[in-house]
């Protein structure tokens, strides 16, 4: 299992993969890390939400980062949620039963423009 310190290893990828079911998606190396570590299907959710949540694309359409955030309980069950700022609501939450991830974390969701695919990607690499 990874821990947080695991992930300042990723600073400004270089290497972006597609992803495995929609590949107008790219995934950062640290995101990538994530998925071999357990969190393939945290990472499945974003690229989910993020292409077929109609609000959610409406807002890239206007260079929009979405933050997505995991928050882990005690009992394993945990809550995603995606956020545009820290002063709105939630645009997804999303009640997870269970997970292996071992601590809370923030993905970034955006891109650079319309016609440019839609990264995913950790903090560290912003």
């Amino acid at each position: 299992m990874f821990t947080k310190d695991d992930l300042f290893q990723f600073t400004c990828s270089m290497k972006w993969v597609r992803h495995w079911i929609n590949p107008n998606i790219i995934i950062s190396e640290g995101a990538n890390y994530i998925c071999d570590n357990g969190g393939a299907w945290l990472i499945d959710a974003i690229a989910s939400y993020e292409h077929m949540n109609k609000t959610l694309i409406n807002k890239r359409k206007d260079y929009e980062l979405h933050f997505w955030n995991i928050k882990v309980n005690n009992d394993h069950s945990a809550i995603l949620t995606c956020l545009e700022d820290t002063d709105i609501p939630p645009i997804v939450t999303q009640k997870i039963e269970y997970t292996d991830l071992p601590f809370d974390l923030t993905i970034y969701a955006g891109n650079d423009g319309p016609g440019t695919p839609l990264k995913i990607f950790i903090p560290e690499e912003y």
